[in-house]
Order: C-alpha cells, then sequence, then structure tokens
C-alpha cells in the first residue's frame, strides 16, 4: 500500500465490526480474511441493555482464526439482556510485526496470577488488554494487566475472590 507522501503504509487492513450478544454468554462476527501472525484488536469497549435480570456481563474478546471475532462472558446472561461491542481489526504489512501472542490470565482464589509467553524484547513489546469477564456479579474485580518481563503476562487485583475472573490479552512485538 501507499500512504502520504508515496510511503509506503504499515497497516495493510483496517476494519471496523460490531458483535452484540443478546441473552448469550458467547458470540462471533466474521471479518476478511486476515493474517493472525500480523493482526491485532483494539477493542473499543463495550454497553449493555437490561431488561429483566443478568448478572456480570463483562465481555472479552479474541480473534479466535483469521476470520473470526470471538466474545466470551462467563456470567448468565437471561431474557433481553444485549451486550453490543466496537472492535476494530488492524492487520500490519509484512515487516512491522515480529510476533502476536494471545491469551487469558485467570484470577481464581488469588490476587495474581501469570501466564508464560514466548520471550519478547521488552523494549519493542506492548501488551494490548482485550477485556475481561467473571463468572460472578457480586464479586467483579477488574485488574491490571500487564507485559511483566519478557516471558511473562500478569494480573494482579486488590482481593482474592471465589469468582473467576479471565483477562485476554495480546502481547504484540514489532520489529
Amino acid at each position: 500500500m501507499v500512504g502520504l507522501w508515496g510511503a509506503s503504509s504499515l497497516i495493510h487492513s483496517l476494519q471496523k465490526v460490531t458483535l452484540t450478544l443478546v441473552a448469550a454468554n458467547s458470540g462471533t462476527v466474521s471479518i476478511n480474511a486476515v493474517d493472525m501472525s500480523r493482526s491485532i484488536l483494539v477493542f473499543a469497549n463495550y454497553y449493555t441493555t437490561y431488561v429483566g435480570t443478568n448478572t456480570s456481563l463483562n465481555p472479552r474478546v479474541s480473534l479466535t482464526n483469521s476470520t473470526t471475532i470471538t466474545a466470551f462472558d462467563e456470567g448468565a446472561a437471561t431474557g433481553g439482556v444485549t451486550t453490543t461491542m466496537k472492535i476494530t481489526v488492524i492487520e500490519f504489512a509484512p515487516g512491522v510485526i515480529r510476533s502476536v501472542q494471545r491469551g487469558t490470565t485467570t484470577l481464581l482464589g488469588v490476587t495474581s496470577n501469570s501466564t508464560t509467553i514466548t520471550s519478547v524484547n521488552t523494549t519493542k513489546a506492548f501488551l494490548n488488554f482485550l477485556g475481561w469477564s467473571t463468572n460472578a456479579d457480586d464479586q467483579r474485580y477488574e485488574g491490571i494487566v500487564e507485559l511483566a518481563g519478557a516471558t511473562s503476562v500478569q494480573v494482579t487485583n486488590q482481593l482474592a475472590t471465589g469468582a473467576t475472573n479471565t483477562f485476554s490479552w495480546e502481547v504484540l512485538e514489532y520489529f
């Protein structure tokens, strides 16, 4: 691609999508095929419309394959509860991204947990947070999600609970 003043663009493609869960705990939206090794998600957050009773409704998203984004919510969505998410898929041009690692880290009965990743150069890598979900509305504790070194993603919050709190993320390393 050619960008401003004839320079090559660092972005190969950009897709903006809406993913809606209607009384459901997971759902998908199709996208045009992307190279997963050069693509990341930008989760612009969500809003929920309540009609009836519900618990949780904190979605997290993931690029599950080259043509699908999936949203997850461990809460009990019921009745007319609708959760709407806005997500942008950015596929970078070849030679920009060295690696993308995707995963989740779960807190259950602990205030901190880490997930091991393949080593990255921390001066050329960043963590992209993609939301969190929980299975207990009365124990909703957000956490800090960070790249905690070359081989670890860590989640920390203030309280250990009996709820399962799952945090979704991507680690992007560029050249």
